[in-house]
């Protein structure tokens, strides 16, 4: 199973999806939830949904939400402060007994207990491009260069189609 980033690019999603082909459960994972006291939503410019890209996930691999009951044996957890665990970023219990292969942008002493660990890049680290709320596209340019030994996400889903 694969747990797609709302934070992911359009693109880091359509290689996702090309390296799939349909025989991979994709979830939704929503990446940020609000903070305690954060207005949720107003009518002018503040959005309920505090992901960049959850259109665009959405209309690549549905609205499903994670069930562990479905008893996965290896997980690919993509993304960094997920609602899917209750707010709590990596606590792997929620997935059941499946291994767990994380794509992050950011170690966490409890993302040290993963699996596998990947780091990947950050919105700042890479160009791409978001669908809003609206189904509006908007293109963003990395202003930051990657460290060494860290991948791009649709790097990564390359490297594991081949």
């Amino acid at each position: 199973a694969v747990l797609a980033s709302a934070h992911g690019s359009n693109e880091e999603l359509d290689a996702l999806k090309t390296v799939l082909g349909g025989e991979t459960i994709v979830y939704v994972r929503e990446d940020h939830q609000p903070a305690p006291g954060e207005v949720i939503e107003d009518d002018l410019l503040i959005r309920a949904d505090k992901n960049p890209n959850s259109a665009g996930v959405r209309a690549r691999f549905g609205e499903r939400r994670f069930d562990a009951a479905v008893g996965h044996d290896v997980v690919l957890l993509w993304g960094d402060c997920g609602g899917d665990c209750g707010g709590d970023c990596d606590d792997y219990a929620a997935y059941g007994e499946a291994r767990i292969v994380h794509l992050t942008a950011y170690l966490s002493n409890s993302a040290r207990a993963a699996d596998v660990c990947i780091p990947i890049s950050t919105t700042f680290e890479r160009s791409g491009s978001f669908t809003n709320f609206e189904g509006k596209l908007n293109r963003f340019n990395a202003v930051l260069d990657k460290p060494p030994g860290v991948l791009h996400a649709s790097d990564v889903f390359a490297r594991l189609a081949a």
